[in-house]
C-alpha cells in the first residue's frame, strides 16, 4: 500500500507501508537505504555525445533503470513524508525531498559530470535526511497521542538519550 492509495489512512498503515516489501520485493525503508549507500559509478551514467543532445536535456545523466528507481523512491518517499506530517500538530513545514524537483531534473540531464556529481551527493543528503523526519513525525505522533509518559521503546534513540540526559537518568543506561 502506498500512502497516495487512500484517503482515510493511519499513522500505522504509513510505519508498515514504509518497512513493507512493494511489489519490487523491496521495501521503502530498504530502497533508501540502499540509495543513501551507493556510489556514483561510471556505468551509471550515460553520455548522450554533444551532438545527440536535444537541448533541454544535457549530455550526461543517470542510466534509465537507475534513474527510474531514484525517482519512483523519491516520489513515494515524499508522499510518505506528506501523509505522516499531516498527523503531526505543531510542526511548521513538512521536509521537501527535492524541492520544485531540481536534483531529478539534474540527474535526468546535466551538461557537466560535475553537475551530476553534486546532484547525486545532494539527493542521498536529503533522503537520509526524509528518512530521519519520517521517524521524527512518527516520534511527534506517538507522543501526542500517547497519554501515558513515553517508554523508551517509543522514542527515536536521539530523542531517548536526550531525555534522560535532561533528567538524569543517562548514567542509568549502559552504554
Amino acid at each position: 500500500m502506498t500512502p497516495s492509495s487512500q484517503e482515510n489512512v493511519s499513522m500505522a498503515d504509513l510505519v508498515l507501508a514504509y518497512n513493507q516489501a512493494s511489489d519490487s520485493g523491496w521495501s521503502l525503508f530498504s530502497r533508501t537505504r540502499r540509495i543513501v549507500k551507493k556510489s556514483l559509478n561510471k556505468w551509471d551514467v550515460t553520455n548522450r555525445g554533444e551532438d545527440s543532445v536535444p537541448p533541454y536535456l544535457g549530455q550526461f545523466g543517470l542510466e534509465q533503470p537507475l534513474f527510474l528507481s531514484v525517482e519512483s523512491t523519491v516520489l513515494e518517499m515524499q508522499r510518505l513524508l506528506s501523509a505522516a506530517f499531516s498527523f503531526v500538530n505543531g510542526c511548521p513545514i513538512c521536509f521537501i525531498v527535492d524541492p520544485h524537483g531540481v536534483l531529478l531534473a539534474i540527474l535526468r540531464g546535466a551538461s557537466c559530470i560535475e553537475a551530476l556529481q553534486v546532484a547525486w551527493k545532494s539527493r542521498r543528503e536529503r533522503i537520509e535526511i526524509a528518512r530521519r523526519r519520517f521517524v521524527e513525525y512518527h516520534a511527534d505522533y506517538v507522543a501526542q497521542t500517547t497519554s501515558a509518559p513515553l517508554g523508551a521503546s517509543t522514542l527515536v534513540p536521539s530523542k531517548l538519550s536526550a531525555v534522560l540526559a535532561d533528567t538524569g537518568l543517562q548514567k542509568l543506561v549502559p552504554t
